[in-house]
């Protein structure tokens, strides 16, 4: 009876943390898998793209987000850029300036862009540009 008890014990505690592990890895793929709208400190429409200014701590590059078409009219259309990818670098947040092919219907268009935008005095001072993709 002892060595069984003494069994389940064992046997609770190498399970336990073996569950945590597998919920916390089902967590985080699911937090990558989900595209959520960036905080933009900067936006300007560049030729036939978009520059934005968003945080990074280190790990975020343009593979980091997707542009999502919202709405469009004739003249307009209304943009929102989605991060698809986490940054989990751990580097001083600063921000980064990105430029982000724009989607063929937003062409020769007003664009709007429907995600928030941030304060960005206090990074002004550490803004980098990344040098555009080939």
């Amino acid at each position: 009876m002892k060595n069984q008890l003494l069994l389940a014990v064992v046997i609770a505690m190498v399970s336990v943390p073996a569950i945590a592990t597998i919920y916390h890895a089902k967590m985080n793929n699911f937090y990558v898998r989900s595209a959520s709208p960036e905080l933009l400190y900067g936006v300007k429409v560049v030729g036939k793209s978009i520059q934005v200014a968003v945080v990074s701590t280190g790990c975020t590059g343009v593979e980091s987000f997707k542009v999502k078409v919202i709405d469009e009219s004739e003249q307009q259309t209304t943009l929102q850029l989605l991060r698809v990818k986490p940054d989990l670098c751990r580097a001083i947040p600063h921000l980064i300036e990105i430029e982000i092919p724009l989607p063929k219907e937003a062409i020769a268009r007003e664009i709007l862009m429907s995600n928030s935008i941030g304060d960005a005095s206090r990074y002004r001072s550490n803004i980098k540009v990344l040098p555009k993709p080939d």
